[in-house]
């Protein structure tokens, strides 16, 4: 599976920007970012999502659906199950948020109300790699470490933190391999 980082608090192909999007290879769009970084991204990279699915309803991750013209499903709360392209993309909603799920690698967009808490290890989800948002600051080493401890639960190797914090990414580095995923960057995952 190709991703691609609509926007991301590191530069890549494009300037960096708050919010959290992805662009999945099967024309999956998993939050789409602020509007102004959605329409950019547009603008330089010509991408054609067929779907969008909305994850946390704020304008940092919602805003840009309207740039891309698809039709956008928001589930918030159990498990929906969408094949695109052959693939199979499962959509666990908490209520305030939900997360995707495709092959062996989880995407999180902000996880604030999951990571922490161990929601998804209580799922009895396994995970080659973690993709997204770990709900966690640098002000908070508790919910680091809490964070870590279900990072460690999923079994998860890979990490591409987008929308999380430089200090959390530098703290992953030392148990896990790191990605930082520049707005614009594609990362290649096997699922």
């Amino acid at each position: 599976m190709k991703l691609t980082a609509v926007c991301s608090d590191y530069e890549g192909r494009l300037p960096p920007s708050h919010g959290f999007g992805v662009l999945l290879d099967s024309g999956v769009l998993f939050d789409s970012c602020a509007e102004d970084a959605a329409r950019l991204f547009l603008e330089a990279l010509r991408p054609s999502p067929v779907l969008g699915i909305s994850a946390l309803d704020n304008p940092h991750h919602a805003g840009g659906f309207s740039v891309f013209g698809v039709p956008v499903i928001r589930w918030s709360r159990g498990v929906l199950d969408v094949k695109v392209g052959g693939v199979l993309h499962r959509v666990i909603g908490f209520g305030r948020e939900s997360v995707l799920v495709v092959g062996r690698t989880v995407i999180s967009p902000c996880g604030l109300f999951t990571v922490p808490f161990g929601r998804l290890s209580a799922m009895h989800l396994r995970a080659d790699c973690f993709v997204g948002g770990l709900g966690v600051s640098t002000a908070s080493p508790y919910a680091t470490s809490r964070a870590l401890g279900e990072l460690r639960a999923l079994g998860v190797r890979c990490v591409a933190p987008l929308h999380s914090p430089p200090g959390v990414a530098r703290e992953l580095e030392r148990r896990v391999n790191v990605y930082r995923l520049g707005a614009g960057s594609e990362l290649e995952i096997p699922i």
